[in-house]
């Protein structure tokens, strides 16, 4: 006989496989071909349940349909869904479906588990919606039924035990008591976690960072090599994210200084300033300059985390007006440069303030020419210039801009020259004794190092103060987290020159000489490392860092989320009947006017889940009332046509007022009948039933059964009116 928990943990194991598929399904993101097939491969093996039917698929065909999917995975990424993430959820669902005509031990429930847990896990990398927590939690609840019903089957299985036929009413008890415990359990851990995660108070100690075991990035520290910042292009190591808190302008092509280099060498550039140690200001700004109130404005306010030990250099936004940071000691130099005098092993977040206007070209034309570092008091390093240099530079740099009066005019004509005449490579060929002579006129290809150091010392050539910086261009934008991730092949070199206004107001303005590279494309893999970093933000900002202030943030949000939804759900509920009425109109004038669909995707979706929900709930209370012959081993073809021709017997003497319990055995029925035409065409076919029914090898048809049935129902006819069964 079979278990008395089988049938139960299999129905749950259904559910639990159908919500992961319909929360996958409800993100948008699943092709029609899947979710068709993981729809028909439920309402299938549903059916099969209800009706105790195990059928499988042949191993050989499992095996066959593993291998088509698989080799479908590339062709889905790159033809079909084209994303990396969409591909692997419909191998998921696929292996799914497999498995769920393919379970022949114990340890095939245990994968179809975590086949169901990954539908879930898919369904978390392609959806956002703040809604998904609570089917989750649903998720949660039924998984905890679904392993606790399984480790009942466990041990009932282990103890050998014999269910007798008495047992069959406590069997309902049984299953009833074990779902009910099982609900309350999931709910009461859901409870007891989000108590727990919400009022416990928590404090961030820096004994509880996790140490990093990295290497810091190159081209960042006082002395630079050329090439160095070619090298660490072509990495994709994380250095910083970077979330906008406000902005009055655009930010994708702003430029984030790191270290500023004065002084260079031929080979290298260095920063010639000392650094100097700044005082902390009140509640942990470290200084903050106010701005003039006389000049136009650009605010732009930040908050930044720098990986553990990336570099010791802070990345800002240029004309810094304030800083805040969790550090001990900052310093800066002259050239404003800001490092971390004792880096933190944790990743270190800081906030700023800068004032992102530049004037206008027009208004730049308008400089003090010839200007000196005695009128500026700017160091004289800004024009200072290697001895030695190809004397071939300063010539192309006269030549180039010839035609141009201002200083203006001729940084941006050295700065086009430089983008249309020279290509941008990171393949560099090994150079000779004067790499910036040998960019310019042998190889004409760099990296950005090699642009701008030729635009810097040209520029000084002209009488024009200038600097190179090393930092980063505006990274990715991570649209899960809202953050800016900034990579090792963000990296970036770009010059300021200085401009003094007839007002005497100076600005450091960028100049970008570097040409057009080859665009990073948006591919599945990228995509992917989008889905680790935000999966990795959220476990270190809510799980590593989380702290008191964490979860007053949290209880707020939570707070507004769950009025908002309850409000909608409340509006919702209102306004329901007359939308519906407004969707059956609207789909009747569609059906009228020949449209292929009447129903919009969500309705269809809608109705799609509650038929699938109901033939779930149907399925569970087919197994609560199934009869106890159900619960034998599966019947062959011709011994179930054989039970539905019996049942049809039973049906036929009740409509002669001959009725009986419908357990009762072929002698208990004959023993009611009288004796007679009927008595005895009831004992043939009850003859030739039992061999159908209890012998599995009989060379009998079914088709033998029919015309002892017919004989049945003819005596019946020609029983007397009014004779009533004893």
């Amino acid at each position: 006989m079979r278990s008395l928990l089988q049938g139960y943990c299999e129905t749950l194991l259904l559910v639990l496989l159908a919500g992961g598929f319909f929360m996958l399904v409800g993100t948008g993101q699943i092709g029609l071909p899947v979710t068709v097939l993981g729809f028909l491969a439920l309402t299938t093996r549903t059916i099969l349940l209800v009706r105790g039917n195990r059928w499988q698929l042949p191993p050989r065909w499992a095996n066959v349909a593993t291998l088509v999917f698989l080799a479908l995975l590339p062709l889905d990424t790159y033809f079909i869904s084209g994303s990396f993430i969409t591909a692997l959820a419909h191998l998921v669902v696929c292996a799914a479906v497999l498995k769920l005509f393919s379970t022949t031990r114990a340890r095939d429930y245990f994968y179809l588990g975590v086949l169901a847990f990954l539908e879930v896990l898919a369904a978390t990398t392609l959806t956002v919606s703040s809604s998904f927590l609570l089917y989750f939690v649903l998720f949660v609840v039924l998984s905890i039924c679904v392993f606790t019903g399984f480790e009942m089957l466990r041990a009932e299985s282990g103890e050998n035990l014999i269910v007798v036929q008495q047992a069959s009413a406590r069997r309902l008890r049984l299953r009833g008591t074990l779902l009910t415990t099982s609900l309350a359990m999931g709910v009461a851990i859901v409870v007891l976690a989000s108590a727990i995660f919400f009022l416990l108070p928590r404090m961030s100690f820096s004994y509880w960072s996790p140490l990093h075991n990295g290497t810091a990035i190159t081209g960042f520290s006082d002395q630079v090599q050329l090439g160095e910042i070619g090298t660490l292009q072509q990495s994709d190591q994380i250095v910083m994210h970077v979330k906008v808190l406000s902005a009055s302008a655009s930010i994708n092509d702003l430029l984030w200084n790191g270290r500023v280099l004065t002084s260079f060498d031929g080979h290298s550039w260095s920063d010639s300033f000392p650094l100097r140690l700044l005082p902390l200001q009140e509640r942990g700004n470290w200084f903050r300059a106010l701005p003039s109130p006389s000049k136009p404005h650009s605010y732009f306010r930040y908050q930044a985390v720098l990986e553990p030990a990336a570099s010791d250099v802070l990345f800002i936004p240029p004309r810094l007006l304030g800083i805040t940071a969790k550090v001990r000691e900052l310093g800066s130099d002259r050239g404003g440069t800001l490092q971390v005098l004792a880096p933190p092993d944790a990743p270190l977040l800081y906030s700023g303030m800068s004032d992102l206007y530049a004037p206008p070209d027009s208004v730049l034309r308008k400089a003090i020419a010839q200007i000196t570092s005695a009128s500026l008091h700017l160091a004289p390093v800004y024009w200072q210039v290697p001895p030695g240099l190809d004397p071939r530079i300063q010539r192309l740099a006269l030549r180039i801009t010839a035609s141009h009066h201002s200083e203006i005019g001729k940084m941006r004509a050295l700065q086009d020259y430089l983008k249309t005449h020279y290509r941008y490579t990171l393949n560099l060929r090994e150079s000779g004794p004067d790499p910036l002579a040998d960019f310019l006129f042998r190889v004409k290809a760099g990296h950005c190092e090699y642009f701008a150091s030729a635009l810097a010392i040209m520029g000084r050539m002209l009488g024009i103060p200038t600097r190179v910086v090393n930092g980063f261009r505006t990274g990715q934008l991570n649209r899960l987290t809202g953050q800016y991730v900034f990579r090792g092949r963000d990296a970036h070199s770009w010059v300021q020159a200085y401009f003094r206004m007839p007002t005497g107001t100076g600005y450091w303005i960028a100049f970008d000489p570097t040409a057009a590279d080859s665009a990073y494309a948006d591919t599945g893999w990228s995509r992917l490392q989008m889905w680790l970093d935000a999966a990795n933000t959220f476990w270190r900002e809510w799980v590593v860092n989380y702290d008191f202030g964490h979860q007053v943030r949290l209880a707020h949000r939570t707070h507004r989320s769950l009025r908002r939804n309850l409000g909608e759900l409340f509006s919702s509920v209102l306004q329901w009947p007359r939308s519906f009425k407004t969707k059956l109109s609207f789909g009747a004038e569609r059906l009228r006017k020949g449209a292929r669909s009447a129903l919009s995707h969500e309705t269809t979706f809608l109705l799609v889940g509650l038929g699938a929900v109901l033939l779930l709930l149907g399925s569970l209370w087919r197994m609560r009332h199934r009869p106890p012959e159900l619960e034998q081993q599966p019947l062959s073809r011709v011994a179930r046509q054989a039970r539905h021709s019996y049942r049809q017997l039973q049906a036929n003497l009740a409509s002669a007022d001959f009725v009986r319990a419908p357990s009762d055995t072929g002698d208990e029925l004959l023993a009611h009948l009288p004796s007679g035409e009927l008595y005895d065409s009831v004992r043939a076919f009850l003859a030739r039933y039992e061999l159908l029914r209890f012998a599995p090898n009989s060379p009998l048809s079914d088709a033998s059964l029919r015309p002892e049935l017919r004989r049945v129902q003819d005596a019946l006819k020609r029983l007397p009116r009014g004779r009533q069964a004893t």
